[in-house]
């Protein structure tokens, strides 16, 4: 037995206004509990999904509904915040970095300190050994710290 299509609404966060067709319980950019569309929008994602194939027309439709969505519904919750709206944007970019920092080998979640990048690697022990030889006793900074920021070159 084949998977059997069901059509969904859009889900939607009435406190930052984020848009999805996911039926996670929880927003991804603020982390607040996603809510149905009201049925009488029509966002269907199969109708989304199909728009790459239709004329632009098709496209305004959608994007008009999605407004309509916002000015009735979203923009009207007693939790809705503007400034959170407006910041959606950095929010996803800054989720995305982390992700692609975590993604660059640091399994350790670890943080710079300094710039808050989680680009790190750790400092081997034949990095610290070759700077003691290298330096001598200025070379013993570095043999105390154990990670290098790879974002602003830092070492903690």
């Amino acid at each position: 037995m084949g998977y059997e299509w069901q059509d969904r609404y859009v889900y939607y966060c009435p406190k930052c206004g984020d848009i999805c067709f996911t039926d996670e319980e929880l927003c991804t950019i603020c982390g607040h509990v996603m809510i149905e569309s009201p049925h009488e929008y029509g966002l269907l994602e199969s109708e989304f999904l199909t728009l790459g194939t239709k004329p632009p027309e098709c496209m305004r439709s959608w994007d008009e509904r999605e407004q309509r969505l916002y000015d009735e519904v979203i923009s009207e919750s007693d939790i809705f915040d503007i400034r959170l709206y407006n910041r959606r944007g950095a929010i996803i970019e800054e989720q995305q970095q982390k992700f692609h920092d975590m993604m660059q080998g640091n399994s350790y979640q670890v943080e710079c300190p300094y710039c808050k990048s989680n680009n790190v690697r750790r400092i081997s022990g034949l990095s610290k050994a070759g700077a003691v030889a290298f330096f001598g006793i200025f070379g013993l900074g570095k043999a105390s710290k154990e990670w290098h920021c790879n974002q602003c070159d830092s070492d903690f």
